[in-house]
């Protein structure tokens, strides 16, 4: 006995999901709609990359690093990024807490640079291995504050940021899957269903002999 797809079946299944996947879609608009009439919300991002590694062994032992005429482990370059992603502009008095950049206990900051994207950063003092940046400026929705931060370890890079806005989150950035997204994927399995009925690439069943 032949196997065959029973395209039909194929485009029900289709057309059901991309009913749900619509609906899908139109709650999460409507979410986003309420959500963002009046949203305060802060989010910071941190990317990492190597500049110069050293091995720990043996053979590489007589290799190092010097900052300022001192061996350092490790260098890596750090790009944090701070945004508005609400629609209410943040004022310098609503951060109850300033913004603190620290490294994981084995590391140390070698160099910040920081300020307003799309301006001209200025060099950030490190005192006792932190950075602590009294922002004195409106930041409005969809605007940040960018930091370059070089940094040594002997362990595993990482950047710590801290901070408490009065009346808003300040978290990590998240990747959100938004309505468009989800509308495109809808419209996907229906362009599916429709095509299912007339066998695409010949793999429906076929007349007996």
């Amino acid at each position: 006995m032949k196997n065959t797809v029973d395209w039909a079946m194929v485009g029900g299944v289709a057309a059901i999901a991309a009913v749900v996947i619509a609906l899908a879609a139109l709650g999460v608009a409507i979410a986003t709609y309420f959500s963002q009439r009046k949203k305060k919300r802060i989010e910071y991002e941190v990317t990492t990359t190597p500049i110069a590694a050293i091995s720990t062994g043996q053979e590489h032992s007589r290799i190092s690093i010097l900052f300022d005429g001192k061996p350092v482990g490790s260098v890596y370059l750090s790009r944090l990024v701070i945004r508005n992603v609400g629609n209410v502009p943040i004022r310098p008095e609503d951060f109850v807490e300033t913004i603190s950049i620290t490294t994981e206990p084995q590391g140390r900051l070698l160099q910040v640079e920081g300020g307003i994207e799309g301006e001209a950063p200025w060099l950030i003092p490190t005192p006792n291995n932190i950075v602590t940046y009294d922002h004195r400026l409106l930041l409005n929705g969809g605007e940040a504050l960018v930091f370059s931060i070089i940094h040594s370890t002997n362990g595993f890079p990482e950047i710590r940021v801290r901070a408490r806005v009065a009346g808003a989150e300040f978290r990590e950035h998240q990747f959100e899957v938004g309505a468009a997204s989800l509308s495109l994927l809808g419209a996907a399995l229906q362009i599916a269903a429709l095509m299912a009925p007339y066998k695409v690439f010949g793999m429906g069943n076929k007349d007996k002999d």
